[in-house]
């Protein structure tokens, strides 16, 4: 056989075998390329069709005069159940692209029950508000100015310790609401609360509340809702003098009394310009009806000018004497 014949008849059942290969790959790639498209477009047709179920809270919106009115009663936020399309409910969760309305528009003062509406919900998707309806009440709106007033437990300062002036980052604030609770407001207070046995100054923020005459919050919004407080917290001035127990009432006829202790000298707080002059403290003791020895607990004297004592009380023992007296 020619060997020409034979390279020639090799070459051409390589060229076919190269065609057959070419050709089986270009179906096989523009198969699996169909098969993408169509997985896309079917992914897409299920995101359109799917139905979604889902909840959101959304803020609760007034329509009406609210300037002129002061409106209570209501849900600051109300829930709103969406169902639709996968897509749009799940846009229109993630945006809030809505609005929920009370419509208060030309409606008296007085207590109504109002069905809510929405603005803005895709007319695909169908909605449910919770609740449907809220109950209102309507009525005329009025401001007060009031000096905020500093409200705190004295007993909380520790013994030989007081309060100076309070120093608030506002001194007046404005409240608004009903008339009927304008008029209920007795004093707006900003309360400090301070930890027993207090010695430091107190330096925080505190909130302010209108209170009733009976210190119950009245419902009304204030204008600041907080305001800083400084309460200093200082030593008294003090010093320690001496006890002198002196006799009160007549006593028992034919009786004498003296008194014995085993306290001597006692610290006293106040101003220092009145515990300055006070050299011994005089301590009476009531004697009317004591006819034999006794020990009784003698409370300290209230005195202008001192605010405390290192004790409240002393025990003291009184000692009866028979006199020559008939």
């Amino acid at each position: 056989m020619n060997p020409e014949k034979v390279d020639l008849k090799t070459k051409i059942i390589s060229l076919f075998a190269a065609f057959f290969v070419a050709l089986f790959l270009f179906i096989y790639v523009q198969n699996q390329e169909s098969k993408n498209v169509t997985n896309s477009d079917n992914n897409k047709q299920e995101q359109l069709t799917a139905t979604k179920i889902t909840k959101v809270k959304v803020p609760l919106q007034l329509n009406g005069n609210t300037d002129k009115y002061f409106i209570t009663g209501y849900p600051q936020k109300v829930k709103v159940r969406l169902v639709g399309p996968t897509a749009l409910v799940t846009a229109t969760a993630n945006t809030l692209n809505f609005r929920v309305i009370a419509d208060i528009e030309n409606r008296s003062t007085g207590i109504h029950k109002i069905t809510l509406k929405e603005e803005g919900i895709n007319k695909s998707i169908h909605y449910e508000i919770i609740p449907s309806q809220v109950t209102i009440n309507i009525q005329v709106r009025k401001n007060r100015k009031m000096a905020i007033q500093t409200d705190y437990n004295n007993d909380s300062i520790a013994s030989g310790y007081e309060a100076g002036q309070p120093i608030l980052s506002q001194d007046t604030a404005e409240v608004t609401s009903a008339k009927s609770e304008i008029e209920k407001i007795n004093k707006i207070v900003a309360k400090v609360n301070l930890v027993n046995d207090t010695k430091k100054t107190f330096n925080q923020d505190v909130i302010v509340q209108p209170l009733d005459v009976n210190g119950n919050i009245v419902n009304a919004i204030v204008n600041p809702e907080v305001v800083h407080v400084r309460l200093p917290i200082k030593v008294l001035p003090h010093k320690k003098v001496k006890i002198k127990f002196t006799q009160d009432g007549a006593g028992v006829s034919g009786k004498s009394y003296t008194f014995k202790s085993n306290i001597s000298e006692l610290t006293i707080y106040g101003k220092k310009e009145v515990i300055d002059r006070i050299g011994t403290l005089a301590v009476p003791v009531v004697v009317d009806g004591v006819s034999k020895n006794v020990q009784r607990i003698i409370e300290l004297p209230e005195k202008d000018g001192i605010s405390k004592y290192g004790k409240q009380s002393i025990p003291v023992d009184i000692i009866v004497k028979n006199t020559n007296k008939k």
